[in-house]
């Protein structure tokens, strides 16, 4: 049978539009359109896997005029308004389809899941039948053999698949029960009543061993105690419940069906819309799907037209891509470089590490759609290599040349390998990506290239592995393939420049942010990712052999605490033992049975001790698997030191983020972490200093809210969190401890991060009351910290973005035109976004300002530069020379930037980064 998709469309733009909720998609008039463009990657998806031939996109009537509000005047009273922005990217996308010539199917009175069962019902037997939505009420059209139903996680990109065997074998019942056991559940955000004080497990038994609420209220002298009860009580809304969760089927209206395919999108007004909202990847996968390419002309317009795929010979005729192979090549293409002032360069590699990797060949160029490829290791190169080397060195080092890039830090660090030092680095488009628009979630070549130039790149694989045979790498590869590859880099790389370079033009705030942070953070981060820091690799041995004998003894605990062997790393089984055997409450449910993730086990500490030891077990195999077993093999043996690659691009906050190994996850307050910290070493004769600032996001918020208070607690130096735990818990100077001084900090720094009184109860261990009545007391204390919140939150209601003090902008688009209440604190993920980014941000800058300075006064002499972790600073230099740079580091990074409260920078030199902590 032909297969018919009947879309619950709601459904599929509302998972998309909170599914980027904190990093939204927007165009460039500032409009969100994360929900049309996951709801459209979401339709092409599901065409490519399933091919399927018809299709219906269902909606909602009016809400409050729907069949069921008869039933029930309360029904979905509770739930929130749709914000606007969400309203109107469901018209948007339902416009698209409909301008594809798609059916979209509204019925009066009827909801989208009663159109779709309206739909199942008289088409089953005719066609093959999947339902794409996550809402659990759709489940009981599986009673029919011929309907899946697809949903998709809420937090990942994966779909699962449902019929109605595996529906059975994972709730035990058949699916035309599940209105049953929905009648008992209940809904709070529907506001369907249900049976109170019935809970998931206890209804699926009851459904399990009766099918129907009718057979379960025929046989109540069966049931015993509590639940017996509880039925009882709830009869009415138990049996009113079920008459909402069913689906109707009983409308007379013809609903006509669509023949689909991928070519309904490629109709002009539907391209047009589609270039409206900048969905350029998915304008290329349509046109690539009905053999139209989409390309772009020296002018930068758009423009389609009728072919297939363009060979790698093809680019080569379109442009001027020329292999270098003689001196005087070279000599004359100097010439051009020096008189044009700047040089895009991209390096082609052998892929192995940074700081081992062979140059096999160098991509330029200084004029759009020309490239120059050179090449090193090509045989082609052999009688001129030596004439190649001085000319990248003549390139590289000369100061007047601009040097173009994207990930220019990867050419800096391994030029630096070669004996050359890359000077004048000028620009590098990954950079400025991510410095014009934070909220992308890739800033690679080809991803830019797509987005910003409508241009679809050949990939490496293309080069390197042709159907005809299997080449490897670069070296490998057809040389004239090679040539038109790398070119094809460089000169993309030279058009993102041009369009970039422009942008920042507009934004005099992102213009000197990119130009005098961003940019000469480059080459400070390239000296410290060639540094790299030495390794004690035969102590991590004998950590790893004592984290064996720990790990051993928690799990034989566990195994008592159960009352069984089992395998600790199968959340099916730790499920098993928490929840059936331990009778546990259960806090999540997936898929695939009860959650065991860390939150969840967080939830249920101290109602059972085998909790505290399970979770003690992850972090110790996490971190020894992690950290101590694999260190050694990221160890650099021509260097014998590790090499992490600092990320400057990853943040929505602006702050660094680093890559094999990733420091910043290395616990901080445990003392597992600070052993895995002594393994980090410094070199015979040398020494590690560790520069932190202290408390630097309280000190920017005490600047960004001019709170009086908080000012002259930092002035005077006193401690901060001792202060906040006297005047809002209201504990005496006497009376203060390391406790109280704990609960201080947690309140001070969860105001920074938007706490709501739920976190903070849970941090805390206090109730939700008086979690809040902390708050309301915090606010009272320091009140230019709330007026701040609310001119933020004002501020992003207004813009749809937030700043730091250095101009970053973090689009939060959905708070436009949104309202605050000032005696309401109890805040979501998106304000509280708002609310932390300035600060956060804004810390994140004043590093950055401070390691460019630092770097500056350091490049001629014998301290390096080597991490930088959170709010830390680490550098290595001889022993016996701490003292003459101690009090010069500490001026330069205290006295880089001026706020109303002094920057405070505390210092501590060792052997080890261990060591060095307080």
């Amino acid at each position: 049978m032909e297969k018919l998709f009947l879309f619950d469309t709601s459904n599929l733009v509302y998972r998309s539009f909170f599914g980027f909720s904190g990093r939204h998609l927007v165009n460039s008039k500032g409009e969100i359109t994360s929900g049309i463009f996951g709801a459209m990657r979401t339709v092409i998806r599901l065409y490519k896997d399933f091919k399927f031939e018809n299709a219906v996109f269902c909606l909602d009537g009016p809400r409050e005029r729907t069949k069921r509000y008869s039933i029930y005047a309360n029904y979905k009273i509770n739930r929130e308004k749709a914000p606007e922005d969400l309203k109107l990217q469901v018209k948007r996308t339902v416009n698209l389809l409909r301008e594809a010539g798609i059916e979209c199917v509204e019925i009066p009175g009827y909801e989208s899941d009663d159109i779709i069962s309206i739909l199942v019902n008289r088409y089953f037997g005719k066609y093959s039948i999947y339902i794409v939505s996550g809402d659990k009420d759709l489940l009981q059209l599986l009673k029919f053999p011929e309907v899946r139903v697809i949903s998709f996680s809420p937090s990942k990109s994966d779909y699962e698949v449902k019929d109605r065997n595996s529906f059975i074998v994972e709730n035990g019942f058949e699916p035309e029960y599940i209105v049953d056991y929905l009648a008992l559940l209940g809904d709070k955000v529907d506001n369907i009543p249900g049976a109170k004080g019935i809970g998931e497990k206890t209804s699926a038994l009851l459904i399990q061993k009766y099918k129907t609420i009718e057979n379960i209220y025929s046989n109540l002298d069966e049931i015993e105690g509590r639940v017996k009860e509880k039925l009882i009580q709830s009869r009415e809304d138990v049996f009113l419940s079920k008459q909402l969760v069913t689906l109707f089927n009983d409308a007379q209206i013809d609903i006509p069906i669509t023949r689909f395919s991928l070519s309904n999108f490629s109709k002009p007004k539907v391209v047009e819309l589609l270039k409206e909202y900048e969905f350029k990847s998915i304008l290329n996968e349509i046109m690539s799907e009905t053999q139209l390419k989409v390309s772009t002309r020296s002018n930068g317009e758009l423009s389609l037209f009728s072919e297939p795929s363009v060979s790698l010979d093809n680019i080569a005729r379109h442009n001027n891509y020329k292999l270098i192979t003689r001196k005087s090549e070279l000599e004359e293409l100097y010439g051009e470089i020096l008189s044009k002032g700047y040089v895009c360069i991209d390096i082609e590699t052998d892929e192995k590490h940074f700081m081992e990797c062979k140059i096999v060949g160098i991509a330029i160029s200084i004029e759009e759609g020309i490239g120059y490829y050179i090449p090193i290791l090509h045989s082609v190169a052999k009688d001129i290599y030596g004439d190649i080397m001085d000319f990248i060195i003549k390139v590289c080092e000369d100061e007047r040349i601009k040097k173009i890039g994207h990930n220019i830090k990867f050419e800096y660090v391994i030029l630096k390998r070669y004996g050359v030092t890359v000077r004048n680095i000028f620009f590098d488009t990954m950079i400025a990506s991510y410095t014009i628009r934070p909220e992308l979630t890739q800033h690679n070549l080809d991803r830019l290239a797509e987005e910003y130039l409508n241009y679809k790149k050949f990939k490496y694989e293309e080069v390197t592995r042709k159907k005809e045979s299997i080449f490897n790498t670069l070296l490998n590869a057809n040389i004239e393939d090679v040539v038109n590859y790398a070119c094809e880099d460089a000169d993309i790389t030279l058009r993102l420049y041009n369009f970039f370079s422009n942008k920042l033009e507009e934004n005099e705030k992102l213009k000197k942010l990119f130009y005098e942070i961003e940019m000469p953070l480059v080459e400070v981060l390239g000296e410290m990712e060639y540094n790299g820091i030495k390794v004690d690799v035969e102590y991590l041995k004998n950590l790893s052999k004592e984290l064996d004998l720990e790990i051993n003894r928690v799990s034989s605990k566990i195994f008592d605490l159960a009352g069984e062997n089992f395998n600790v790393n199968s959340p099916k089984q730790i499920s098993y033992i928490l929840f059936d055997k331990l009778k546990l409450n259960p806090v999540k449910k997936t898929k695939t049975g009860y959650s065991t993730d860390e939150e969840v086990l967080e939830e249920l500490l101290g109602e059972h001790e085998i909790v505290e030891q399970i979770l003690k077990y992850r972090t110790l195999t996490k971190l020894k698997t992690t950290y101590v077993d694999e260190l050694p093999n990221l160890l650099i043996k021509s260097t014998g030191r590790v090499h992490t690659s600092f990320n400057q691009t990853i943040t929505a906050t602006g702050r660094l983020s680093s890559s094999n190994p990733n420091l910043q996850n290395i616990p901080v307050r445990d003392g597992l972490g600070k052993k895995i910290r002594l393994a980090f070493i410094a070199n015979e004769g040398n020494l590690l200093g560790s520069f932190d600032y202290s408390q630097i996001e309280l000190r920017v918020l005490a600047h960004f809210s001019g709170d009086p208070l908080l000012i002259e607690h930092f002035i005077e130096n006193r401690d901060i969190h001792s202060e906040t735990a006297m005047k809002v818990l209201h504990i005496k100077p006497e009376d203060m401890n390391s406790t109280y001084r704990r609960i201080g900090k947690i309140i001070n720094f969860g105001i920074v991060y938007g706490i709501s009184p739920y976190g903070l109860s849970k941090q805390l261990g206090v109730s939700i009351q008086e979690a809040s009545d902390i708050i309301q007391k915090y606010f009272e204390t320091y009140k230019g910290i709330k007026e701040y919140i609310f001119r933020v939150l004002e501020f992003v209601s207004k813009k749809g973005y937030v700043e730091t003090m250095f101009g970053r902008i973090r689009r939060i688009p959905e708070l436009v035109n949104k309202k605050f209440d000032e005696n309401k604190l109890n805040f979501g993920k998106s304000e509280r976004i708002a609310i932390n980014t300035p600060i956060q941000g804004t810390a994140a800058e004043i590093v950055k300002i401070s390691m460019n300075k630092l770097y500056n006064a350091i490049k001629n002499t014998s301290v390096k530069l080597l991490l930088q972790v959170h709010d830390e600073i680490i550098v290595e230099l001889p022993e016996k020379e701490e003292e003459n740079y101690s009090t010069m580091i500490k001026t330069i990074l205290e006295k880089s930037v001026d706020l109303k409260v002094p920057l405070l920078v505390e210092y501590r030199f060792g052997k080890s980064w261990g060591e060095l902590e307080k």
